[in-house]
């Protein structure tokens, strides 16, 4: 998916749900949310457990890390839900580059900032600008 068509994704689930708040979509589209204590190498992960969609974050993060990190792995449970097994679980890490990491990167960048408020558009951010940016709270 390119990076504008992730955009859009978002753009859209900001207009159904009126909220840019990912713990709230996730509630609404039927992910479950859960909150576990793992050692600061874990920031969260999501997977798909028996046809339900989990989205797991460190308890042990603060509030705007686990706003970030949720909005991450939203962004994993709605662009590559085709990707899951019933195993699946990709722990966040802050410079892995591949292309899911930086997707999911762009989807946060896109739900948890404003455009109007950026010098760069969302969609031309590189992975280690948008960690860059969300640095200071993970």
């Amino acid at each position: 998916m390119n990076n504008e068509s992730i955009i859009e994704t978002v753009n859209n689930l900001i207009k159904i749900f009126g909220t840019r708040d990912p713990f709230l979509i996730a509630e609404k589209i039927g992910i479950n949310l859960q909150f576990r204590v793992y050692s600061q190498n874990i920031k969260g992960y999501c997977n798909n457990a028996n046809g339900n969609i989990n989205i797991i974050i460190n308890s042990t993060c603060d509030k705007a890390a686990q706003k970030i990190i949720c909005a991450h792995e939203l962004g994993h449970a709605i662009l590559h839900v085709d990707h899951f097994d019933s195993v699946f679980s990709v722990p966040f890490k802050k410079y892995k580059i591949d292309r899911f990491e930086h997707e999911a990167n762009i989807f946060a960048a896109a739900l948890l900032l404003k455009k109007e408020d950026l010098e760069i558009e969302i969609s031309k951010m590189s992975n280690y600008l948008i960690m860059g940016i969300f640095n200071n709270y993970l």
